[in-house]
């Protein structure tokens, strides 16, 4: 649904992805793919410091870009801050994730601690604590393109990732253990 608040300044539109993903495109032209169960809050008029949007949940966002306003992802504990660039945002409440496309986003927290992630890193913020590392593949994408893809992967790695991506339990058939490291498969 799409809810309009308005204030003596601005309106702020919120838009919530209830059942299915959402596509919305900004007032400056950036698109964002709301993964369903996630809300995001924007001013009907960008101010003239800075493109600011609130999420709660997960959005996957193409921003168009400007060099003079910056687009700033409040995510809770951590603000994402980009010029024009692509990326996926994960607000839970006990941690942010951030895994860039491409181009530069700039991941920082309320304590003043920040990290510049380029295309292919990951940045998660938990309890309080800021880190870096690679992301290995596009799976973290699987909600928007409905694909994953494991080539070379243990077995047991592949039944974590697919229980994360899917929000279910996924189970071995009999005689297979998920610690038997020289299993390798190949799911596409």
């Amino acid at each position: 649904g799409i809810f309009i608040s308005r204030t003596m300044m601005n309106e702020t539109i919120t838009i919530a992805a209830h059942g299915q993903n959402k596509e919305v495109i900004l007032p400056d032209n950036s698109h964002i793919t709301l993964r369903k169960g996630s809300t995001l809050h924007y001013p009907g008029k960008f101010n003239s410091k800075e493109r600011r949007v609130r999420l709660e949940g997960e959005g996957f966002f193409d921003v168009a870009r400007n060099e003079k306003l910056p687009f700033v992802i409040d995510a809770g504990s951590v603000d994402a801050r980009v010029l024009g660039t692509s990326f996926n945002v994960k607000a839970a409440k006990q941690n942010t994730e951030v895994i860039v496309k491409s181009g530069k986003v700039q991941m920082s927290t309320e304590m003043n601690t920040h990290v510049i992630l380029e295309a292919g890193d990951r940045g998660m913020f938990t309890r309080n604590s800021l880190q870096k590392d690679k992301s290995l593949n596009d799976n973290y994408l699987y909600w928007k393109t409905h694909r994953v893809n494991f080539t070379g992967i243990p077995l047991y790695e592949i039944t974590e990732t697919l229980g994360e991506l899917t929000d279910t339990s996924v189970q071995l058939m009999s005689g297979l253990t998920l610690k038997q490291k020289n299993q390798l498969v190949t799911i596409s």
